[in-house]
């Protein structure tokens, strides 16, 4: 049978657990004992996924290091911030509801969007923008200079109308994208008149 250890702070956030070990018997196996054994399993003394949470009320987490000695310096790490037009600059796409076209009506104003960012053990770059009704905007992933961004674009009910991948040319504000981007590489999600 396997075991792991996990280890909570004093409000009940999960702070470390340990990988899945073949132990015999675990129901009597002490945690520090599966940490042990775990460490000798797998031969590498960081066999533990450990998390840090920042200080505010929402108790969000802001890094994941992973098990392995590979990872101990390369942290994975969280922060959730807003948008502004310098740093983390939005493009508003529209979907019209007759023609399908979407169009560049140009960026989000700052604050008006919620930024989440990840960098991964190997320094990769992952931010999620997100409207006040929860909706993912843009998945941007890669570094600066380098982005491959995922536009998802929604109606005024906030229906998810079409999703372009990072393939799509997103034009000039003012500007629809265009046909061919549309047919070739949208996804594309039409409604009944009960929204299913």
């Amino acid at each position: 049978e396997t075991a792991s250890a996990i280890a909570y702070d004093a409000i009940g956030r999960k702070i470390a657990e340990s990988v899945a070990t073949p132990v015999d018997d675990a129901s009597s196996k002490s945690i520090s004992q599966i940490i042990q054994a775990a460490k000798t399993y797998y031969g590498d003394d960081a066999v533990e996924t450990t998390y840090s949470y920042d200080g505010t009320s929402l108790g969000n987490a802001t890094s994941e290091q992973a098990p392995g000695e590979e990872f101990a310096y390369h942290p994975k790490q969280s922060e959730i911030g807003a948008n502004s037009n310098t740093l983390h600059s939005c493009i508003r796409l529209t979907c019209d509801a007759q023609s399908g076209a979407i169009r560049n009506t140009g960026n989000y104003s700052s604050g008006e969007l919620t930024v989440a960012t990840t960098t991964d053990e190997d320094g990769n770059l992952h931010i999620t923008f997100t409207d006040r009704l929860g909706n993912t905007i843009l998945d941007r992933r890669g570094s600066e200079g380098n982005w491959l961004d995922t536009y998802y674009v929604y109606d005024n009910s906030g229906l998810l109308q079409a999703v372009l991948p990072p393939k799509a040319t997103i034009p000039q504000e003012g500007s629809a994208v265009s046909t061919d981007d549309i047919n070739r590489l949208a996804y594309l999600y039409r409604y009944d008149s009960r929204d299913r």
